[in-house]
């Protein structure tokens, strides 16, 4: 496969120049900024002049932290989408025929696709690119009264994002399994997380339970993700989708062996590998020089 030029992601991050003054480097930060808050980037009613300021912040430190710059471009990449996908209804997204084909052989009569639906994943609390939504941050899925009522705790479920947009999939109300992305450049969304949702809870304060969710186990949930995010991509316009190598991802023990992460590693290699690598490769997607995998739409 061939991606034209703009369309390729450098595995590199570009940094600002460092012979930028400390005045010039004021003046990039907050220069934007004033301009929205005071109304001349043609916002007229206080509250959407801070409906753009707060759609800017998250765009300006979503690009730096995913794409390692801050140009007007790149600014602007991430702010139409952001606002794009703020009104995007999940149930635009056709879900059923997309399980449907994902369903394993072994389980062809035991799933009702009509259990599974989709719920949009809207950007996390802080205006950071990553962290837990407001509606999955450990929530409960019984009412207030029922855990007074219970005896045991109950379990709890949390999605961390890793980029500023994501599609939640749930089985019978229970979620199962999420997936972010982020504007990459622009006509390019790229995936940089596909992941199990499981519930916890704690015995006696001090031992964690785990809950298996049942509705991963009969469908190639991975796959699905991906062709649900391929879906919205092309509803966008887009003209290639990108999947994050293994090897790339930020949570990998050697990243934090080598002193590229502090805190305790979530993942093996072999692990991000059988999630993103070889998931790409049985959707068609290609390996490109900087280790992510590419298809053009």
């Amino acid at each position: 496969m061939t991606l034209s030029p703009e369309l390729k992601v450098p595995h590199t991050r570009v940094t600002p120049s460092a012979d930028a003054t400390l005045l010039e480097r004021a003046g990039q930060f907050w220069g934007p900024r004033l301009e929205i808050l005071c109304g001349r980037s043609g916002e007229r009613s206080l509250f959407s002049r801070l409906t753009a300021y707060n759609r800017f912040e998250r765009a300006w430190y979503s690009a730096k932290h995913l794409c390692g710059v801050t140009d007007p471009e790149t600014l602007s990449n991430f702010e139409r989408f952001l606002d794009h996908f703020q009104h995007l209804q999940a149930t635009t997204l056709k879900v059923g025929p997309i399980i449907a084909k994902r369903v394993k052989e072994n389980f062809s009569r035991e799933v009702a696709v009509s259990d599974y639906h989709l719920e949009k994943l809207d950007p996390p609390e802080g205006g950071g690119p990553d962290g837990y939504p407001k509606r999955w941050n450990w929530r409960t899925l019984i009412s207030a009264a029922e855990i007074e009522s219970s005896e045991c705790e109950p379990f709890r479920y949390s999605v961390f994002m890793d980029a500023p947009a994501g599609f939640l999939l749930l089985h019978q109300g229970v979620p199962c399994a999420f997936t972010c992305f982020y504007p990459a450049a622009p006509g390019m969304l790229m995936i940089n997380s596909i992941q199990g949702v499981r519930g916890e809870k704690y015995m006696d304060r001090s031992e964690i339970v785990t809950a298996d969710v049942p509705g991963c186990r009969p469908i190639r949930w991975r796959e699905a993700l991906v062709e649900i995010v391929k879906s919205y991509a092309e509803i966008e316009g887009c003209r290639a989708l990108g999947i994050q190598g293994g090897r790339n991802n930020r949570w990998l023990r050697e990243h934090y062996k080598h002193g590229l992460r502090k805190g305790k590693p979530h993942m093996e290699l072999w692990q991000a590998k059988r999630s993103y690598d070889r998931t790409a490769r049985c959707l068609g997607f290609s390996p490109m020089s900087d280790g992510n995998w590419y298809m053009a739409l």
